[in-house]
């Protein structure tokens, strides 16, 4: 839902493929998101994965036409639990061993969150729960975002940027305020390579504010040497 703040909301749609869509339009009339919805509903006939990794595979090309600029993955929990229920009713549906179910699950989100999606030429977000689990980090041990088996570890790995989201208070008025870490402390992992302040505020634009003093200096010295 907090997508639907960028526009006006249209009425839910059903594609070709049989996905439920939303689109959202803003007051130019141009395209501000489109929410696809992958669900199964009959647990035992699951399709939503499948349908989800046929969509992945188109994207490519409606990135290079231009039609998408940013590509968001919400969220690797639901995707976990559809994709290990796609194994266990489907796939693997006379396996014994509940693994080969967690298993398989592990692989297909492997190749997504750690090849596919990392190579999209536009902006991707991931959204993640955070895990009691603790990895290690700059030589210590922080809880890290919530994920399947062996990518708790790997997934850092692929991602240069990532942000811890927490809501704090005001110490002033109390007020309930956004915020995004963005380094590594002694409880949650987190990482920049665009040098964003931690933390930043809640706002996409925040994270840019020292990326973008950089290259304005940058610009400076290319104008006064040109």
């Amino acid at each position: 839902m907090p997508y639907w703040r960028l526009g006006q909301v249209g009425d839910v749609q059903t594609g070709k493929d049989g996905v439920a869509f939303r689109e959202v339009v803003r007051k130019d009339g141009l395209l501000a998101a489109k929410i696809e919805y992958y669900t199964d509903f009959d647990i035992e006939h699951p399709k939503a994965s499948s349908l989800f990794l046929e969509r992945l595979n188109k994207l490519p090309k409606q990135i290079g036409r231009g039609e998408c600029k940013t590509f968001c993955f919400e969220t690797v929990t639901s995707s976990s639990l559809k994709t290990r229920k796609w194994y266990q009713y489907d796939l693997e549906s006379g396996a014994r061993d509940p693994r080969k179910w967690y298993g398989g699950a592990v692989d297909v989100l492997e190749e997504i969150l750690l090849i596919q999606l990392p190579s999209m030429h536009c902006n991707v977000c991931v959204g993640l729960h955070e895990s009691k689990t603790k990895v290690e980090a700059e030589g210590g041990l922080v809880r890290a975002p919530n994920l399947p088996g062996r990518l708790l570890e790997s997934f850092a790995s692929q991602w240069p940027e990532i942000y811890h989201m927490y809501v704090d208070r005001d110490r002033k008025t109390g007020d309930k305020t956004w915020l995004i870490q963005t380094q590594s402390d002694e409880k949650w992992e987190a990482t920049t390579q665009i040098d964003a302040p931690d933390p930043s505020g809640g706002h996409y634009d925040d994270l840019w504010v020292h990326w973008d003093k950089m290259l304005r200096k940058q610009e400076k010295v290319s104008d006064i040497r040109g």
